[in-house]
């Protein structure tokens, strides 16, 4: 599992349960299936764009809602040589 489908997934859980809805009750305000949802919020399927608004619209939320706390990964680090190549930099 990705771990940013895993966060997603925890969002969707954390809002549902805020609102109090079952699966099946955010399923049929965002006209999905109720597997959809339970595989959203155990990170098991990564949402098409079009389902992220379906649930933020369902969820009373903008889709950034499901990214707000998401640890980002830090740069990688680079070097560009003489020649123009670019060599990745290693710690050490």
């Amino acid at each position: 599992m990705n771990s940013v489908d895993v966060f997603v997934g925890k969002q969707i859980t954390a809002r549902r349960g805020e609102l109090a809805l079952t699966r099946e009750q955010l399923a049929e305000r965002a006209g999905i299936p109720r597997h959809v949802i339970a595989e959203l919020e155990t990170g098991g399927l990564r949402a098409p764009s079009q389902v992220l608004v379906s649930v933020a619209e369902a969820l009373n939320v903008d889709v950034l809602f499901f990214f707000r706390g998401l640890p980002t990964p830090e740069p990688a680090r680079t070097q560009i040589s003489s020649s123009g190549t670019i060599i990745p930099f290693v710690k050490k």
